[in-house]
This record gives structure tokens, C-alpha cells and sequence, in this order.
């Protein structure tokens, strides 16, 4: 009898392995297209073929002002997103970093990479896999348009910079 709870057991953990397995790969046949950014590190990130981007149409700055229309979007997406879940803005650490001033600590391409990629950029990036190790959680992917990352990254610029518009 207990031979049999076994096999069982066995056979539905199997079951649910192979089902995930099937996901995995009819979303790769998909999605086959990879791209690797050559820098300090190589970084392999998959591409979304419903919305085409390369590397290079990636703005490479961060907003001097952020643009107001992208800060409310932005606004929006890190409360409804569940953003807010794991991260501030000016508030300490969470389950994930506070993001206040990340704008001038990482690249802003790097920064719409790991919203836009995380699970890529998690797995091949050195500074993404540190952070993994850090906090201990991977970072979610959202599905994010690069105009949704882009807004999100706005909406943290402008937080991170409300104190110093105020003394303006």
C-alpha cells in the first residue's frame, strides 16, 4: 500500500514536471530570438517578438526631467503591479531594494533591462544575480512594454528627486 502512495506520488510530481515542461517550451518555439549585449559582462536576454526592440533601441540615459505624463503611467503601474509589494522609494529595503536615487547608481539601460527581462537578466547579469542573492527573491516579470518600464523608471526619478524640487 505504501509502495503504491509512492508511485503515485511519483507519477503526479512527474505528470506536473512534464506539463511544465510542455509550457516552457511551447512558449521558447514562441519566442526563440536571444540577443547577447557584450560589455563587462555578457549578457544573453531573450527578445519578445511582439513588440521589437533591439538593445541599441534602448534609450541609453536617464530622463534629465522626467516626462509628467510617463510619471503618472508610471505612478499607476508601480501600485497596480505589485511594485510597491517589494520596493520603496525613499523608504529602506523591503523584500527587494529601495529604489530611491537608483538613477544614479546603476545605467539606465540596465535598470529597463532587468524590468523589462528580469528573469534574463537575473540569470546572466553579475550584478543582477548578486541583488538575487541579496534580497533572496527573483524578481517577477511583469510583461512590461518598454514604454511601461520606461514610465516606471520616470515615476522613480521623480520621487527620488521630490525633495530637491521642493528647495528649487
Amino acid at each position: 500500500m505504501r509502495l503504491r502512495r509512492i508511485f503515485t506520488t511519483l507519477v503526479i510530481i512527474t505528470a506536473a514536471a512534464l506539463g511544465i515542461l510542455y509550457l516552457f517550451l511551447d512558449r521558447l518555439a514562441e519566442n526563440p530570438r536571444v540577443i547577447e549585449l557584450k560589455g563587462e559582462d555578457t549578457v544573453r536576454v531573450s527578445v519578445d517578438t511582439s513588440e521589437r526592440w533591439t538593445y541599441g533601441d534602448l534609450p541609453g540615459e536617464w530622463p534629465s526631467e522626467p516626462d509628467p505624463e510617463l510619471v503618472a503611467l508610471g505612478k499607476e503601474l508601480f501600485n497596480t503591479r505589485g511594485c510597491r509589494v517589494c520596493h520603496t522609494i525613499g523608504e529602506g529595503d523591503l523584500v527587494g531594494p529601495d529604489l530611491k536615487d537608483v538613477h544614479r547608481i546603476r545605467d539606465y539601460r540596465w535598470a529597463l533591462l532587468l524590468l523589462l527581462r528580469p528573469d534574463s537578466m537575473q540569470q546572466y547579469d553579475s550584478l543582477a544575480r548578486a541583488l538575487l542573492k541579496k534580497y533572496g527573491v527573483r524578481m517577477p516579470d511583469q510583461r512590461l512594454s518598454l514604454r511601461e518600464a520606461e514610465a516606471l523608471l520616470h515615476y522613480v526619478v521623480w520621487e527620488s528627486t521630490k525633495g530637491n524640487r521642493a528647495t528649487k
